[in-house]
């Protein structure tokens, strides 16, 4: 099985709901641009030496991303399971890629009452998923290229329900 294959199957199970269609990989809004801020001043930081400069945008990349996740409600690494009827928000284990584990969804959305807004914003696609009866909002980015998959999750996001038969059978 590829790595996404095992991530949809352990999001059906934390999330107990076979009918589960696809799932991708998010960040909380301002993870990106964070993590780019944290590596320009760390390269600085790190002197003229390539060594230096290199340890020193690993290390200040790295501060970004946990600048970003402390500044959100969100967990830095997001799966985004994507059901006919729902959508399960999962705190996912690794940071870039479907090899981590989710644990059991902090929010479910029910697709009949929420709201979905994209928007491109350079590298990154903007996801704001909204619950219509709470009013919670979920802000979340990915980049538009790299091993996230969220092209077609956000095309299943954007669907009505009708349309989801098509998809499954």
């Amino acid at each position: 099985m590829s790595a996404e294959t095992d991530l949809l199957a352990a999001s059906r199970v934390a999330a107990g709901d076979d009918s589960i269609l696809d799932v991708a990989i998010f960040h909380p809004r301002g993870f990106s641009a964070a993590t780019g801020a944290g590596a320009a001043a760390g390269s600085a930081i790190g002197g003229d030496s390539g060594v230096g400069s290199a340890v020193g945008a690993a290390l200040g990349g790295a501060a970004g991303m946990g600048a970003a996740s402390a500044a959100s409600d969100l967990p830095r690494s997001i799966c985004v399971a994507i059901s006919p009827e729902r959508v399960y928000l999962m705190k996912h284990s690794g940071v870039t890629d479907f090899a981590g584990d989710v644990e059991p969804p902090f929010a479910t959305l029910d697709r009949a009452q929420m709201g979905v807004e994209i928007h491109q914003r350079a590298m990154n696609r903007v996801v704001i998923l909204i619950d219509d009866r709470s009013e919670e909002t979920y802000e979340m980015e990915a980049p538009r290229i790299g091993p996230y998959h969220t092209k077609a999750a956000i095309q299943l996001l954007m669907m009505s329900e009708e349309h989801h038969e098509d998809v499954s059978s």
